[in-house]
């Protein structure tokens, strides 16, 4: 039995062995094991998780898993040699194969669609040399120590790594960065510098940090209780948040300046109960046996049914004040995987997918895409409605070279060819169609993307300071800053409330209106008028949210959104455009005009994961293009025919824009989505981010990143360093991102997603994390760091070390699961611990308990 200092207590029955075969949660929940493996006793075979649904595992006469069952009825095998995993298939066939040199190293991994990684070692048993499916090698050399002193990355680009006597990295240096790091004590980092920029830390006598000094000077300062919890922590901007906790540590209240707070209460598990909000709002979440049952605001109630895995075969979302109901539906394979998204307003599509998962057949109705797939599992080719086959052609790293789309004939309707650098910089876009649109790209030292060159003689900057404030001229003097706030431009003044959310955007110059505002008025609402009191009015809910958009013109837009704000509304007088969601993508948006005459106009969506595919509206579907990131470049209707085609600028801007008369005259955008993630409203100029909106004028969100210094961004204002190389689908930009767990994320209250392209390639710790999750199938793991130095020495214990390598342990020891027992291997010491970092800073923070659900994506 286990009790937290709030007084819920967790039951554990154990068998005469002493293995745990009962678990009662507080909350009534009832986990049941079995343990009845003739070779061990302490084998687990058995499950019965608290929906009912039978988990199964088999092992061998040594204690290997050979099987593993799931309540879908899903097996896996895993075959051994000599004692190692030798290979895994999973219940559709689907086989993995691993294989070892002498020394068992692993020298081979062949994915099910025959891709294959291999890897060479010296004597020493370092990883020498990775050969990639393109059979692209990357080099590694070591140094007298052990260490990597010198990386030939797959691209070419040239790492060197220096180290102090403690095996810190003091200085890493690539073909266009330079980066030096200073220690104080063993390991506490105290001084970053990069160019001419130096972010500065400092810790208490207890290793505890308690400041960081940015590249301005400016400060953020933390004051910690008896247990180091943050009590107290001052923003750069001098925003301060305080932090009320139960016995348990965990936080109950958030104050912020000017009697501003948000509270906490929890279920007996130590799920989010409800978040309440100093202007009286808040959000209700209710949990049944280990997952989220509904969630519920002012604005909507969702509601969740699931499968046997726990996985959403239906959401339904009430509409407060309304009878309006709307449904989603989803269907899945033996596996779990969806192949069948469907909803009560007409949506009607079906998924294939390959041995990797690869989505490899749409059907939307008459509409439907085939999609083929390189070693890689990366898209090579599309067959669309209207026999275009749409070809993506690319070089030996996986990189986009060229786009060409054909018509039945084999005629191309539109060629792009894309050309890259060093570190998978893009230099330059050629359109072979439209000659006009040709672009070249320049960078800084720092990654930044900083100008853009159209058509051969039109240049664009994007120049940044050293915060990553953006400026449209090369000197830096066509707008100021303060604390990353934009302050002016040559437009606007910009005034911000006590939290920094953007509420009035002023004009400069006088535009012709009436004020709709006196000044008086203006100052009532904590805005001191800088030039002519004319603009636009923002006001924001108090949980982050933007509530409205009042314009100049007088004209309002009100939103509204759900309980895991997504928007769900946008309201203009008596119009409205209503938003359905599955997950976190669009799948249908309602527009009504409330008129004696007028009916629904229903448009429908079509995503892969989070790439948009097709849009169907009135009866008619297009087929969309994407460029190398997902932004939506082209538009095909039924026939094959090019209706639409759009360049954005490096802001976002829409630069170039074709559209076909036969689309009507509809002044709204044919396709309303700029960088991916990013649905525009055309009415007030800004960009839905999910989490924030993003303004294409300036390059910068309107409100601070919710997830503060965890975005990893100097600047919390700032959008992706370099818009060509990558994407902020969630207005959130860390490499690793924690969110808090929505609908679909079955039992868990977090979920750390873990982005590829912010690692090296094949970094061996990804890879050790992926084949643990796949062999065990566990992916949620609760987090306590109190005890991680306790569980790491029992992880550890007994294995050997290896001269050049890291012993990487999973689960990690800041999880419960990790310690004995843990999955141990020696891998390169720079992988292990770039993703153990990531992992760590993105986790710190958080309650002890949560169930931390891991999702690794590309």
């Amino acid at each position: 039995m286990e009790t937290d200092p709030m007084g819920n207590t967790t039951s554990y029955l154990h068998d005469k062995w002493g293995n745990v075969v009962k678990v009662i949660e507080p909350d009534g929940s009832l986990t049941q094991m079995e343990y009845y493996d003739p070779y061990n006793k302490h084998l687990l075979t058995e499950a019965t998780d608290p929906r009912g649904g039978k988990w199964e595992w088999n092992y061998d006469e040594v204690g290997n898993l050979t099987e593993r069952k799931t309540p879908l009825g899903a097996t896996t095998a895993f075959k051994y040699e000599k004692g190692l995993l030798h290979s895994l298939t999973d219940a559709l066939g689907a086989t993995t194969e691993v294989l070892y040199d002498r020394q068992k190293n692993i020298k081979r991994i062949k994915a099910p669609n025959e891709g294959i990684t291999e890897y060479e070692y010296d004597r020493l048993g370092q990883c020498t040399a990775i050969t990639n499916p393109h059979q692209l090698r990357q080099l590694r050399h070591y140094d007298l120590l052990g260490r990597v002193e010198l990386v030939q990355d797959f691209d070419d680009n040239n790492i060197s790594l220096k180290y102090d006597a403690m095996d810190n990295v003091v200085r890493y240096s690539d073909a266009y960065k330079d980066i030096r790091y200073r220690y104080k004590g063993l390991n506490k980092l105290i001084e970053r510098t990069e160019g001419d920029s130096t972010v500065r830390f400092t810790y208490d006598t207890e290793g505890q940090l308690r400041r960081i000094v940015n590249e301005e000077g400016e400060e953020y300062l933390f004051d910690l209780d008896g247990n180091g919890n943050v009590r107290k922590e001052t923003a750069f901007d001098g925003l301060i948040r305080e932090y009320e906790r139960n016995q348990a540590g965990w936080v109950t209240k958030v104050q912020r300046t000017k009697k501003r707070y948000t509270s906490y209460d929890y279920d007996p598990n130590g799920r989010i109960a409800q978040v309440s909000y100093h202007d009286g709002s808040s959000e209700r979440y209710l949990y049944e046996a280990g997952f989220l049952k509904e969630a519920t605001n002012a604005d909507a109630i969702v509601t969740f049914e699931r499968d046997k895995l726990g996985n959403i075969t239906k959401e339904r979302t009430q509409r407060t004040n309304s009878e309006e109901v709307t449904e989603v539906y989803s269907e899945y394979d033996i596996l779990g995987r969806r192949i069948k998204l469907s909803s009560n307003l007409g949506a009607d599509i079906n998924y294939e997918l390959d041995k990797l998962s690869n989505i490899s057949k749409i059907t939307a109705g008459d509409w439907e895409a085939k999609i083929d797939y390189d070693k890689l599992g990366l898209e090579i080719q599309r067959e669309l409605t209207g026999n275009v086959k749409h070809e993506s052609r690319r070089d030996r790293l996986g990189r986009l070279r060229h786009q060409v789309t054909s018509d039945e004939r084999g005629r191309p309707i539109h060629w792009k060819e894309y050309q890259w650098g060093i570190d998978y910089r893009l230099h330059q876009i050629i359109d072979h169609t439209y000659k006009d649109r040709d672009v070249a790209f320049d960078y800084d030292d720092k990654g930044y993307l900083v100008r853009a060159i159209y058509n051969r003689k039109e240049e664009q900057f994007r120049t940044p300071d050293k915060l990553g404030n953006l400026y449209e001229t090369k000197d830096k003097k066509d707008r100021k800053y303060k604390n990353s706030q934009l302050q002016q431009d040559r437009t606007y003044y910009y005034h911000y409330d006590v939290e920094g959310n953007l509420i009035f955007k002023e004009h400069i110059k006088d535009v012709g209106y009436r004020p709709v505002f006196s000044g008086s008025e203006l100052r009532d609402l904590g805005i001191q008028p800088k030039s002519t009191g004319k603009g636009i009015l923002y006001t924001w809910n108090a949980n982050g949210s933007l509530r409205s958009v009042l314009g100049v013109d007088g004209m309002r837009y009100s939103f509204k959104y759900d309980a895991f704000g997504r928007r769900i509304e946008k309201r203009r007088m008596n119009s409205s455009i209503k938003f359905v969601w599955d997950d976190n993508v669009l799948l249908h948006e309602v527009l009504r005009k409330n008129t004696k005459d007028s009916e629904d106009k229903i448009t429908t969506w079509v995503f892969e994961d989070l790439t948009l595919s097709a849009k169907i509206v009135n009866g008619k579907a297009y087929s969309i293009i994407n460029d190398h990131l997902g932004t939506p470049i082209m538009a095909l209707d039924s026939e094959g025919v090019e209706v639409w085609t759009r360049l954005l600028d490096i802001y976002g801007r829409v630069k170039y824009e074709y559209k076909s008369s036969s689309l009507g005259d509809d002044p709204m955008p044919f396709i309303p989505f700029l960088q991916a993630g990013q649905y525009y409203d055309i009415e007030i100029g800004l960009a839905y981010n999910r989490f924030r909106y993003y303004d294409p004028s300036t390059g910068t969100y309107i409100s601070q990143d919710p997830i503060g210094l965890r975005s990893g961004q100097p600047n919390i204002y700032a959008y992706v360093r370099d818009p060509n190389g990558s994407i902020d689908f969630f207005g959130l930009a860390p490499k690793c991102a924690v969110r808090k767990a929505t609908e679909e994320d079955g039992d868990c209250n977090l979920v750390l997603t873990i982005s590829r392209k912010n690692f090296s390639d094949n970094n061996e710790a990804l890879i050790h994390i992926e084949l643990y999750m796949q062999s065990t199938g566990k992916n949620t793991f609760t987090y306590d760091p109190t005890k991680a130095d306790d569980r790491r020495k029992d992880s550890l214990k007994g294995i050997e070390t290896k001269k050049g390598y890291d012993r990487d342990e999973f689960p990690m020891a800041i999880f419960r699961e990790g310690g004995k027992g843990a999955s141990v291997i020696h891998i390169n010491p720079s992988d292990n611990r770039s993703v153990g970092s990531a992992i760590g800073k993105a986790l710190e923070g958080n309650k002890t308990g949560s169930k931390v659900k891991i999702v690794i994506v590309d």
